[in-house]
């Protein structure tokens, strides 16, 4: 019985530990950028993919994927909303760029 309750105890302050781990980073990894907004007014035949690619290079923190989540958590356009953006509709996109 000893035996199994000081695994479960180890197992818990483990979890716990890499819990702490994982925030602290996530602190300290915000800390890194700085996040500047841009407009950008959708031409047509324009997708949040085609914005996200756009901008991908003026940014440091994201890949193509994340940069597409982002500008869609931004804007509100979740629920495949995304998909019903038009010609003229303006999006606020996200640059995370390093400290300096």
């Amino acid at each position: 019985m000893k035996t199994i309750i000081s695994i479960l105890i180890a197992a818990l302050l483990g979890a716990g530990i890499g819990v702490g781990l994982a925030y602290g980073w996530r602190l300290y990894d915000d800390s890194r950028y700085v996040c500047n907004y841009t407009t950008a007014t959708v031409g047509a035949g324009g997708t949040v993919y085609d914005l996200a690619l756009k901008y991908l290079k003026k940014q440091d923190r994201y890949d193509l994927d994340e940069m597409i989540f982002y500008i869609i958590e931004e804007n509100g356009l979740g629920n495949s909303r995304y998909m019903l953006i038009q010609p003229g509709d303006v999006l606020r996109i996200p640059l995370y760029t390093l400290k300096k």
